[in-house]
């Protein structure tokens, strides 16, 4: 059942939207996972959980529901498990250090931990639910380099705009920063001068399509059925290191920056490639909680 590439039709094709990896982004891992599982009962099980989630505003099928942690998160509440700001000096970096200090403290690790003990657990079938659907989003949350690092306080890049990186949204023109571009940036092109989206830069057929994005930005076995919610978050900081804050012109700019062609264009391919690989392991992921969300009633 290919369902997920109109969705990813949509992440790569549509206008810019206000949203961005917390919500088409989301959807695409989903999407690229309910294409890999290849297990029809656990697929209709997962849907059919998640679906229990749905409101008169919007019903929740498979691959939505990697948005409803967005949906539903709470300033002050929740909104500190999406992400964990591990510190990046500039110069070396160095994880130890940075993972060492945010130990004890809720962070989206910590977060990802607790919703996989709630699915496993003896809570209420809507707390189990709400876990399932945790997981599902914080997995592509981890696959985001900028949701592992910070530099200097900049907020995981919220803190630099991106001078030719302007997006109008409701007829107002706004200058978006590298946090930004980086939850957009496996769609993202350079063109003369501005950053854009190109819809001609994907295949038209689904077959095509599911082998250039799947097998495009391949893993190998190991890497895509690593489960371990740590050493996703150091891949993530360190390709924040290099890819994100390690190259020029970024490795000099602290408040704004022009992007080149040469920096959306690595982007590109470093985002499509964490985002497939949070595809793979959250495909990796139900397929370990196979046996504990086919008991669910």
């Amino acid at each position: 059942m290919k369902r997920w590439l109109p969705t990813l039709l949509c992440l790569l094709l549509s206008p810019m939207a206000a949203r961005a990896w917390n919500a088409d982004g989301h959807v695409a891992t989903g999407d690229i996972a309910w294409y890999l599982l290849n297990d029809d009962a656990l697929m209709y099980k997962a849907e059919a959980l998640l679906a229990r989630l749905s409101t008169p505003e919007k019903r929740y099928h498979f691959s939505d529901a990697t948005t409803w942690m967005d949906d539903t998160r709470q300033r002050g509440v929740d909104d500190h498990w999406h992400y964990i700001d591990l510190d990046f000096g500039g110069t070396t970096p160095e994880f130890e250090t940075a993972w060492a200090a945010w130990q004890g403290k809720e962070q989206a690790v910590w977060a990802l931990d607790q919703a996989r003990a709630t699915v496993r657990g003896t809570g209420t079938r809507e707390e189990r639910t709400k876990a399932l659907a945790r997981i599902m989003h914080l997995i592509g949350d981890l696959h985001q380099p900028l949701h592992c690092a910070d530099r200097h306080g900049d907020s995981g890049g919220n803190g630099v705009q991106v001078g030719n990186y302007v997006v109008t949204i409701e007829n107002v023109a706004r200058t978006q920063n590298l946090h930004t571009f980086w939850d957009w940036a496996h769609g993202l092109q350079w063109r003369a001068g501005a950053i854009v989206y190109d819809r001609r830069d994907l295949p038209h057929d689904e077959d095509e399509a599911a082998e250039a994005l799947v097998e495009g930005y391949p893993a190998s076995a190991a890497q895509a059925g690593n489960l371990e919610s740590r050493a996703w978050a150091k891949e993530s900081y360190l390709a924040a290191c290099t890819a994100v804050y390690g190259r020029a012109p970024v490795n000099q700019a602290t408040t704004s920056v022009a992007l080149p062609a040469e920096y959306v264009d690595n982007a590109r391919v470093v985002a499509r490639t964490r985002l497939v690989l949070a595809g793979q392991r959250l495909a990796a992921e139900l397929r370990a909680l196979r046996p504990v969300l086919m008991a669910m009633e």
